[in-house]
C-alpha cells in the first residue's frame, strides 16, 4: 500500500508476537516473537529514521546515489 518495504517488515515484526498472543501460542514462542521483533525494529533504526524525515525510498524508485 505504503510501497516502503522497511515499513512493512517493521509492522510484521510487530504483529507476530500479538498474533502469538491472540492464538494462545505458549509464553516461549510469543517471547520469541517479541525478541524478534526488537530485533528487526533495531535494524531497521536508519530506515525509520528515513521514514520519519521522508527521505526513505520506496519500492521500484531508484535510491540515492552516495
Amino acid at each position: 500500500i505504503t510501497r516502503y518495504v522497511s515499513l512493512a517488515s517493521i509492522l510484521l515484526s510487530i504483529c507476530i508476537p500479538i498474533l502469538l498472543a491472540v492464538f494462545q501460542y505458549p509464553v516461549e514462542a510469543i517471547l520469541t516473537g517479541m525478541f524478534f521483533a526488537i530485533s528487526a525494529i533495531w535494524r531497521h533504526q536508519s530506515n525509520i529514521q528515513r521514514l520519519l524525515s521522508g527521505t526513505e525510498s520506496k519500492l521500484g524508485q531508484k535510491g540515492v546515489k552516495k
